[in-house]
């Protein structure tokens, strides 16, 4: 089992630009396939989370040749955030220039099993809110008490800021495209 599971999503910002939905517009895939999850390679991904884990959302336009084509992650809500299933959280990492210091993850947690829905919205170009949704398949599986669980979230935050910092390839869309397009070869 993956301890932090990265969901890595392509937009095609010219069509969600012309209309005006991520409908066939986002193709996505994450790393917990060998546990179950579902959709990959579409827009509709089913994520299986087992006990608690740690989440991260990786998004870029499909032509990362073009700056003014960007896509990025706003806020993470839905059903899953409101029953506290999935805790997001906004990483900052001030040291990595050029709107790269910033991306999302959260803390999943398994206490409740069963399936969520949850909703990423993505910014656009820096013209258009569209929201993704997406859904969790929460498993049962190892559980830690509060205050270790609290420990273990703090820990992987640092552990990914200090990361991001090292080597600024948290959000290079260059390196994960280029994972995703031998994923979809």
């Amino acid at each position: 089992m993956n301890s932090q599971l990265a969901i890595v999503a392509v937009v095609d910002v010219e069509a969600a630009l012309e209309t005006g939905s991520l409908a066939g517009n986002v193709y996505s895939v994450d790393n917990n396939r060998v546990n179950g999850s579902s959709g990959q390679g579409t827009g509709c991904l089913t994520t299986v989370v087992v006990g608690c884990q740690v989440m991260n959302w990786l998004v870029g336009p499909i032509d990362w040749t073009k700056p003014e084509m960007s896509v990025s992650v706003k806020g993470v809500g839905g059903e899953a955030v409101e029953k506290g299933i999935l805790i997001p959280q906004l990483f900052d990492s001030p040291e990595l220039g050029g709107g790269f210091g910033y991306w999302w993850g959260a803390n999943a947690e398994a206490t409740v099993p069963g399936v969520y829905g949850y909703t990423l919205t993505l910014n656009i170009a820096n013209q258009l809110n569209l929201d993704w949704e997406l859904r969790l398949d929460v498993r049962p599986g190892f559980t830690m008490e509060p205050a270790a669980k609290a420990a273990a979230g703090l820990a992987v935050a640092n552990s990914l800021m200090k990361r991001a910092v090292a080597d600024g390839t948290i959000n290079d869309s260059r390196n994960f495209l280029q994972a995703f397009r031998r994923r979809l070869g």
